[in-house]
């Protein structure tokens, strides 16, 4: 971005600009991976996205604070047990 060089999709991935290609055609690939993310926690989801967006504003030991207080918050609200439950039981979890 701060040179204003376009890069190809392949270098893209080589570099770790993008984590997958699509592999024919886009929407198909798309909707795979969204059917993949409405089956995962929501709010593990969200806890995911808000200790990332915290880890640029953060130093690491109040970032790492942070990250564990989201990562209780799952134990607390059942979503963590429900995916224990899930692997103990081996059957998918029923993230509700």
């Amino acid at each position: 971005m701060l040179t204003g060089r376009q890069v190809k999709a392949n270098e893209a991935l080589a570099i770790g600009l993008v984590d997958r290609l699509a592999d024919g055609d886009v929407d198909t690939d798309a909707l795979a991976l969204a059917g993949e993310l409405v089956t995962a926690s929501l709010p593990a989801q969200l806890a995911v996205v808000r200790a990332v967006n915290a880890a640029f504003e953060l130093p690491p030991d109040e970032g790492h604070r942070y990250e564990a207080l989201l990562e209780h918050g799952l134990f607390a609200d059942g979503e963590a047990a429900e995916g224990i439950r899930a692997f103990i039981a081996k059957r998918a979890p029923d993230f509700a």
